[in-house]
């Protein structure tokens, strides 16, 4: 462990004590110079002085009145000292994943890997789910109904069963209407779905799933490595994305950050309720369309804004109602890229939604998770058709953290990433959110480079152009390996973008509002770039 890995580790243990923003501003680690080299990917890079010390106001005992100071900059980083970047500390962007995952075991290592046995404890025998956890929302039911449905027929089937509704969206891609209830009384979801499934005016009735964002709290240094792993520069001469709509559906970006400027067509809100921009969301944002201090994958592309994930005590869920009425609006306005930087159980009716998507010749990227390798598949990821992305750190090895498994697609840099926060700020993180974001972006150079390119065709030329890693040919670690950007380019035959979307087979909808909330549940907003 390097000194600067010492030192970034200090500060973050006192950020826990006192959560502040932190300046980074100077170097003197002998080995900083050659570590943090000129390829990084932002155009000024701020880190804590070896030497530093901590103010001794505040509190005697180190905490709440703990801080670090700053000296002079390491003389041959001097082009990395301005303008400062403020850096939030990683504990207060942590999403605790619901209960049924298993925490991530350990910290990143080269492949490969050999795995300690952690302590079997209630909270983490393995990586399946307890039986008594639950994976879904557990007092409510997802009803879905055919568009042509009298609402005076669905009346009476709430009625019939007891049932409080609390308010319904138009899925578009599926050509149904889904309402979300409220099951009373504590009676068990299954017998209420299994009730509901079998009376014939439903098309079908379903648990309300719980997903997870994939993004780990952080604990080493931030070298920003993504940009020479993904071969941005060579790949930013033939096409920067330009024009290529990409929905982030996730926990909503803020738009007004600097490293985002102009990058926002339009924002949806499914969950309602005070929007406030969030880390996950705007760290995606970044990691696909970053020009600033960040440096994304395609900057020249367009981002539909989807906020689908809400903070709910102390996990950051998303349930399925939001995630499809999110997926559904994003295909009306057209967009041609999915990125769905969460993870969860199976769930068939976003099964649906994301098949009816790719027929439409939408991309979907999503994180392969942060389960760990005894994890069971997580979803979407898994899902036919969808390119499901897992980590790999600075020395290309397999991360601990990840999941494993055949259904993983390609890997790409997810540790130890500096990404775009709220309020002008940024942060460093790991997971496989990121590296399903930078994958994201790459789909949509590929879509600028040809815009009749299908899915199919995209999941194939990744594959292809993957460099190998791990043992030889796919593999359950790094599924093809590590995204080659040039590579990928290079095989997509050129042809000019002439509009930024491929037009919807049909007309579509957006979702209507939610019953419950229609004034904040549901609605869109237009960005002006700035």
């Amino acid at each position: 462990m390097n000194a600067v890995t010492v030192l970034i580790r200090a500060a973050l243990a006192a950020a826990i004590a006192a959560p502040i923003g932190i300046a980074f501003t100077s170097v003197s680690a002998s080995d900083a110079k050659a570590q943090f080299s000129a390829n990084f990917g932002f155009g000024g890079g701020h880190f804590l002085s070896q030497n530093q010390g901590r103010s001794r106001g505040g509190g005697g005992s180190g905490k709440g009145g703990d801080r670090f100071h700053t000296d002079k900059c390491y003389a041959g980083l001097a082009d990395f000292c301005r303008p400062k970047i403020k850096v939030i500390p990683q504990v207060d962007t942590y999403y605790y994943p619901p209960e049924y995952y298993e925490e991530p075991m350990g910290a990143p290592t080269k492949k490969p890997v050999k795995q300690a046995k952690p302590k079997k404890t209630p909270e983490k025998a393995g990586g399946t789910p307890p039986v008594a956890r639950r994976d879904f929302v557990p007092n409510e039911v997802l009803v879905e109904v055919p568009l042509s449905t009298p609402e005076s027929e669905v009346d009476a089937l709430a009625s019939a069963q007891g049932i409080q509704k609390l308010g319904s969206t138009e899925i578009s891609l599926l050509n149904t209407r889904i309402y979300r209830w409220r099951i009373p009384n504590g009676r068990p979801v299954d017998q209420v779905v299994a009730a509901i499934s079998a009376d014939s005016r439903v098309a079908g009735a379903h648990y309300n799933r719980l997903f997870a964002l994939q993004q780990a709290a952080n604990n080493s240094v931030p070298p920003q490595y993504a940009t020479t792993k993904l071969k941005l520069p060579e790949a930013h001469t033939v096409t920067r994305g330009e024009n290529v709509l990409v929905a982030v559906i996730d926990s909503g970006a803020d738009t007004s950050h600097p490293d985002l400027k102009g990058s926002f067509v339009e924002t949806f809100d499914a969950v309602g309720g005070k929007f406030e921009p969030h880390a996950h969301g705007t760290g995606m944002t970044g990691a696909i369309v970053g020009h600033g201090n960040l440096q994304g994958v395609a900057p020249g592309a367009r981002i539909l804004n989807v906020r689908a994930f809400s903070p709910t005590g102390k996990t950051q869920d998303g349930t399925t109602f939001d995630v499809v009425r999110g997926m559904d609006w994003a295909a009306s306005k057209g967009a041609r890229v999915f990125n769905l930087s969460f993870a969860g159980p199976k769930d068939e009716l976003m099964s649906r939604v994301i098949k009816a998507a790719i027929a439409r010749g939408i991309v979907v990227v999503a994180a392969a998770g942060n389960a760990g390798p005894k994890s069971p598949p997580l979803y979407p990821g898994a899902e036919p058709g969808v390119i499901a992305v897992t980590s790999t750190d600075a020395t290309d090895g397999v991360t601990t953290f990840a999941n494993r498994g055949t259904y993983l697609t390609v890997a790409a840099p997810g540790v130890d990433i500096l990404v775009a926060a709220p309020k002008k700020a940024y942060a460093i993180s790991s997971g496989t959110s990121i590296s399903a974001a930078y994958v994201s972006g790459m789909a949509a150079l590929m879509i600028a480079r040809n815009p009749n390119t299908t899915p199919k065709e995209v999941l194939t030329v990744l594959v292809g152009t993957a460099k190998d890693l791990g043992i030889k040919g796919r593999d359950k670690d790094f599924g093809a390996g590590l995204v080659d950007s040039v590579a990928a380019l290079e095989t997509m035959e050129p042809t000019p973008m002439i509009s930024n979307a491929t037009p919807p087979a049909t007309p579509m909808t957006p979702p209507a509002a939610n019953a419950a909330n229609p004034t904040r549940a549901g609605f869109s907003t237009s960005t002006t770039p700035r």
